[in-house]
């Protein structure tokens, strides 16, 4: 009997779940970012800033037991190039890049969450979290200031899997996938490539 109602809220947790969805929404920081349209440019150049330094982490004994902060880095430098390459061909920046884009993108807040509270509790009990601040800069006409600035926030919500309920490490690359899809879509309005 106590297996079948184990199962039973087992069952009724993944459900439940199942109806939430996660959110990331672009903010614009910039009025005029609004309004203006841009040419795409030629390539997009891209660095991020996920250290400890960056006051970002929740926890800070969790987040270097875990190595936080080198796995979100590690997480957009792999997606973001592949959500970027419908604009122009992405990759990180170096020193000698003078022409193009430079996407400049700051975590502002990281919460990986907890695996145990979304499997037992759910309803959005456990989610990560993940806060940006992205800044983009035409390298051909200045570097120091930027053409428009945007933030994105993004949680995980609740899993619809009982394995990404578990799985801890997946919450969070998923909120990194989705910021870099809003990234994405951002820069695809202002350029008008949308869809391309």
């Amino acid at each position: 009997m106590k297996l079948a109602h184990l199962t039973l809220l087992t069952i009724t947790c993944a459900l439940l779940n199942a109806c939430a969805s996660a959110t990331v929404h672009p903010d614009e920081s910039s009025s005029a970012a609004g309004a203006a349209h841009y040419p795409p440019p030629h390539a997009i150049y891209f660095t991020v800033d996920a250290s400890r330094q960056s006051k970002a982490w929740k926890n800070a004994a969790e987040d270097a037991s875990n190595n936080w902060p080198n796995k979100v880095q590690g997480w957009f430098d792999e997606l973001l190039p592949q959500e970027l390459k419908s604009i122009a061909p992405t990759q990180p920046a170096r020193g000698d890049t003078h022409d193009g884009w430079l996407l400049e993108t700051t975590v502002t807040y990281f919460d990986p969450g907890s695996a145990t509270a979304r499997l037992w509790i759910g309803g959005g009990a456990g989610q990560s979290k993940i806060k940006t601040h992205s800044e983009v800069y035409d390298l051909a006409r200045s570097s120091t200031s930027p053409l428009f600035s945007f933030d994105t926030y993004g949680d995980s919500g609740n899993y619809s899997s009982l394995y990404e309920q578990v799985s801890v490490g997946t919450g969070p690359k998923k909120d990194i996938w989705r910021t870099c899809r809003e990234i994405r879509g951002y820069l695809e309005n202002v350029t008008g490539t949308h869809g391309h």
